[in-house]
C-alpha cells in the first residue's frame, strides 16, 4: 500500500467514524436516516470530485449546493441538506476532528416561513376516498391511511410504530 493510499484509507475511516458518532448524538431515528441520506449523497458527491468530506471547504460545499440545485432539489430541500451538513461539520469542530465548519460560509436559499405549503391538501372527499379504497383492499392498509391523514403522521413513523404504540 503506497503511502497516499493509506493516508487516503485513514481519512476514510476518520470520515466514518466521526460521521457514526454524530448520527448517534442524534435523537431521532428518523433524523439520524434523514442525515445519513444527507451525508452520503454528499459523500458520493465528492467522490466523483476526487474530494474528501472532512477536508471539503466553503467552496466545496458551495459547489454541492449549486450540483443539487441543478438536480432539482427544492429550497427548502436544500438548505435541510445543508443544515444537515452544518450540524456535522460543528460536531467535527467540537470533537477536534475539523478546525473550522465549512458550512457556514454557504449561503442557503431563502424558504418562505409564512407563505403557503407546497404540499397539495386533499379535499375531504378525497381522503373519503383513500380511506375506502384503503378499506376495500386491507384493514391494515386502512389503518395506515387513518394514521397518515387523521393523525399527521409522517410514513416513517407510522411504520415504525408497534401495536402497543397505539390505543383508541
Amino acid at each position: 500500500m503506497t503511502r497516499s493510499t493509506s493516508g487516503a484509507a485513514q481519512a476514510a475511516a476518520r470520515s466514518h467514524s466521526t460521521l457514526e458518532n454524530w448520527l448517534r448524538a442524534q435523537g431521532s431515528a428518523n433524523t439520524r436516516a434523514a442525515y445519513r441520506s444527507d451525508f452520503t449523497m454528499f459523500g458520493s458527491w465528492c467522490s466523483h470530485q476526487g474530494a474528501i468530506p472532512l477536508a471539503a471547504d466553503t467552496a466545496t460545499l458551495a459547489a454541492f449546493q449549486a450540483a443539487r440545485i441543478a438536480a432539482g432539489d427544492s429550497p427548502l430541500t436544500i438548505r435541510r441538506r445543508m443544515s444537515a451538513l452544518s450540524s456535522f461539520y460543528c460536531f467535527a469542530v467540537e470533537q477536534h476532528v475539523v478546525a473550522v465548519n465549512p458550512a457556514l460560509g454557504v449561503r442557503r436559499p431563502k424558504v418562505a416561513a409564512d407563505g403557503p405549503s407546497p404540499t397539495a391538501q386533499l379535499s375531504a372527499a378525497a381522503v373519503a376516498a383513500c380511506r375506502a379504497a384503503a378499506a376495500a383492499l386491507d384493514p391494515r392498509l386502512e389503518a395506515l391511511v387513518g394514521l397518515l391523514v387523521c393523525d399527521g403522521l409522517k410514513v416513517a413513523e407510522a411504520l415504525a410504530l408497534d401495536i402497543d404504540d397505539v390505543s383508541g
